[in-house]
């Protein structure tokens, strides 16, 4: 991985500062797409924080549905295949209303562990709304 990136027609040097090892494996998979944008000259966009967010959660997978059942006037549960790339594409209400904030949660907080840690100095252009 070099250490050299081009922003704005210059080159820039990325220095590691603190200690890399601090860091979980998804932030470390993160500072590599961040890593990755920033050579590239690319911004980082919902697709791409989804693509990450469901290779490093293993997603899809199985999970618990619950839901209220009118006839018998209980909660009950389904299991379904939940995938957020899926979701994503189709920009359907389990997107809006569930994935998309859980991921800008789980984007902003390791985002923030890593400034924390010293492990970020720059960051690519984020498009997201």
């Amino acid at each position: 991985m070099s250490n050299i990136v081009t922003l704005n027609g210059q080159e820039i040097q990325l220095m590691k500062v603190g200690i890399n090892n601090q860091l979980n494996g998804k932030q470390k998979k993160l500072l590599s797409t961040l890593h990755d944008c920033l050579k590239q000259n690319t911004p980082l966009n919902w697709e791409i924080m989804v693509k990450l967010y469901c290779e490093v959660n293993n997603y899809p997978k199985d999970e618990r549905d619950n839901y209220y059942n009118r006839e018998i006037g209980k909660w009950q549960y389904r299991i379904v295949l939940s995938d957020p790339l899926k979701n994503f594409k189709n920009k359907d209400d389990k997107w809006t209303y569930h994935f998309k904030p859980k991921i800008r949660q789980w984007f902003a907080n390791n985002i923030g562990s890593m400034v924390l840690k010293g492990s970020i100095l720059a960051l690519p252009v984020i498009e997201i709304d």
